[in-house]
């Protein structure tokens, strides 16, 4: 199989913490230094691929990331795990739909001129194996446990919520014109 294979070398993406923050009402949303570097990130590659007649990978992605930090202070690299992808979709693959694989490549890199992440994207097929592992006996009991709990929770939510529908509904009564017109206005 002819496998299709992209490399990049692209700036040193800001940390999770900094690109993602939590709004008042709970949701989590991408500051514009976050917005400002997917947009960078994405421009620069599909130029990138123009340029250099590359089409967008199809099906499965497996990405290979490579870190130059810019010291060697330790730092959580899973951290990068989550804005690549998100700034190379639909550039570098066709779109969100697809599976993309990012796996950080050992070692980490420590360099001191300019920190930089290496980028290796290919398709690959899946692979389908039933040779696995059993799972041990003590984490399908507590797997199906947690499974039941979160079943239980749904259903006493759900119920939860007709009490307090059929509550309204005994004082959501319809009033005649007899009874308006008795009323004071």
């Amino acid at each position: 199989m002819n496998q299709a294979k992209i490399e990049l070398t692209l700036p040193l993406p800001p940390s999770v913490n900094a690109i993602y923050r939590i709004n008042p009402f709970g949701s989590l949303y991408l500051t514009t230094e976050g917005k400002e570097y997917k947009a960078k990130i994405a421009e620069w590659v599909e130029n990138w691929m123009k340029e250099n007649n590359v089409s967008p990978l199809a099906g499965t992605v497996i990405m290979r990331i490579w870190i130059a930090w810019p010291d060697s202070r330790q730092r959580d690299p899973g951290n990068l795990l989550k804005i690549l992808p998100d700034a190379l979709e639909n550039v570098a693959w066709e779109g969100s739909d697809q599976c993309v694989f990012p796996h950080l490549m050992p070692p980490v890199i420590c360099c001191a001129d300019v920190p930089r992440v290496h980028i290796e994207l290919t398709e690959a097929q899946p692979t389908y194996t039933t040779d696995l592992p059993a799972l041990p006996k003590e984490l399908i009991e507590w797997q199906m446990e947690a499974k039941h709990k979160r079943k239980f929770a749904s259903a006493k939510r759900r119920l939860r919520k007709k009490h307090k529908t059929e509550k309204l509904n005994r004082f959501n009564f319809k009033l005649s014109r007899e009874d308006l017109s008795s009323f004071p206005r």
